[in-house]
């Protein structure tokens, strides 16, 4: 309901800049990218509708599946869990009510997070391009090479952590 009305507003911006034609005035009209694209007609509205509610249901899942497996994986190791307790505890009291010096102070929560995410990616690969030529264990990558690295089996290589399987965020 929320974002319907946001659509409106930004609907009827778009009505008023159109009969109104285009001015210097009209500049607060449409801000940012998406309102140039509006303004030079490279993007529907109704384009940047999907766009956006697509992006915001990711958002959603790319949040809620690590947070999932957190839960598993904590109720699973509960003296893992006990700690990460007490330090968020702990931290957030000598924080005085800053939520980011809380979170610096509470290094086993951010390294749960990592091996969880470790654990279990939740995108299949991480993709680059390479801006110029590189030489990685004696391959060379030429620049504009698409590489790839599959995260759910260098995750749980042994080449590369110790126990893989093992959910352990203090490694």
């Amino acid at each position: 309901a929320r974002i319907q009305k946001v659509y409106q507003k930004l609907q009827s911006k778009h009505r008023q800049a159109g009969s109104s034609g285009h001015s210097p005035d009209n500049q607060e009209a449409f801000s940012g990218v998406l309102g140039q694209l509006i303004e030079k007609g490279q993007l529907s509205l109704e384009l940047i509708k999907a766009n956006i509610t697509e992006l915001m249901a990711g958002a959603v899942d790319t949040t809620a599946v690590p947070l999932q497996f957190a839960c598993f994986e904590l109720a699973r190791n509960p003296s893992i869990q006990e700690m990460v307790r007490r330090q968020v505890q702990s931290s957030w009291a000598s924080a005085g009510g800053d939520p980011q010096k809380a979170l610096q102070g509470a290094p086993l929560l951010k390294n749960t997070v990592k091996e969880i995410l470790r654990m279990y990616p939740v995108g299949i690969t991480v993709q680059r391009y390479p801006v110029r030529d590189i030489i990685i264990q004696n391959y060379h990558i030429p620049a504009g090479t698409l590489e790839q690295a599959c995260l759910d089996p260098m995750g749980r290589s042994e080449d590369v952590f110790r126990e893989p399987e093992i959910f352990k965020p203090t490694r």
